[in-house]
C-alpha cells in the first residue's frame, strides 16, 4: 500500500499497482482505518493519542472486521479505543476476540 502526499491510496495486486477507487468500499475503508493506524504509530512514538472509530466497520465483511478488531485490540494495549456504533456484530466479535486474548 503506498499513499501519496494527498493521502491518496495505491494497492499492489499481484505485481498491479491499482488505484484505491478500484476496490471495493469495504476494501477502501479497511485501507484507510490501516492507514490512521500507521500514521498514528509513526506521528507518536512514545504516547499516542486515543484512536476513534465511528460507524467506521458498516461497509466491512465478517472476516475483515474480525482482522481489524484484533489489529485495534492490541493497539488498545497502548492507547484507548473507541468504537461507536448502533450494531452489535463488532461487540460480539470483539468480546470474542477478547476473551481470546484473555485466555493466551
Amino acid at each position: 500500500m503506498i499513499s501519496d502526499k494527498e493521502l491518496g491510496l495505491e494497492i499492489t495486486e499481484d505485481s498491479a499497482k491499482r488505484e484505491i477507487e478500484y476496490f471495493s468500499a469495504g476494501t477502501r475503508d479497511a485501507a484507510y482505518l490501516c492507514l490512521r493506524m500507521a500514521l498514528l504509530e509513526l506521528l507518536f512514538e512514545d504516547e499516542m493519542p486515543p484512536f476513534v472509530c465511528d460507524e467506521s466497520f458498516l461497509k466491512l465483511d465478517s472476516g475483515r472486521l474480525e482482522n481489524l478488531l484484533r489489529v485495534l485490540a492490541a493497539i488498545a494495549k497502548k492507547t484507548q479505543v473507541f468504537i461507536f456504533t448502533c450494531h452489535e456484530r463488532e461487540l460480539g466479535m470483539f468480546q470474542k476476540i477478547e476473551a481470546a486474548v484473555m485466555t493466551m
